[in-house]
């Protein structure tokens, strides 16, 4: 759930949205009974939607980590207390799905369109490659004229 922000549309909708439905599974899956098809559709939904809170943002972390410990120890439903193999399989499914995700992001990163050169560093290159985006003249001239130290009405 890789979600730019831009000025119309805030991350915190998003994640309040993520957050609440995290929240809605858990307590579903609280109430469901032991050991049904039921309990582990709201397992695996309570892990995807938590999984989703945290792609947004990190602050999201405290819900799903909530959910957990209630989870684990029964702490306000004890006859719902999920076993160590339901938590292990609910964190292989949240792990799974968030490292899927950003590896599609980092996999597409390289098609999103041209770029100055001055997001060709060792870095960048380190971590998606080299890049086969070739940059405009025009544009790194104009880039470097930008960056350059005299005042402005000398670059004009």
């Amino acid at each position: 759930m890789l979600i730019v922000e831009s000025r119309l549309i805030l991350l915190n909708s998003q994640l309040m949205f993520h957050l609440s439905l995290a929240l809605y599974f858990a307590v579903r899956l609280w109430k469901s009974p032991q050991a049904t098809q039921q309990r582990w559709i709201f397992l695996v939904f309570t892990a995807l939607a938590a999984t989703a809170a945290i792609s947004v943002k990190w602050t999201a972390g405290v819900t799903p980590f909530v959910i957990a410990l209630v989870s684990f120890f029964g702490l306000l439903f004890p006859h719902a207390r999920l076993t160590l193999t339901e938590c292990g399989i609910a964190a292989t499914i949240a792990v799974s799905a968030y490292t899927f995700l950003h590896y599609l992001h980092f996999k597409t990163l390289p098609n999103t369109g041209q770029v100055g050169h001055e997001a060709e560093t060792p870095r960048r290159d380190s971590l998606l490659g080299p890049s086969n985006i070739k940059t405009e003249p025009q544009a790194t001239t104009l880039f470097r004229v930008l960056r350059s130290s005299r005042p402005l009405s000398a670059r004009l």
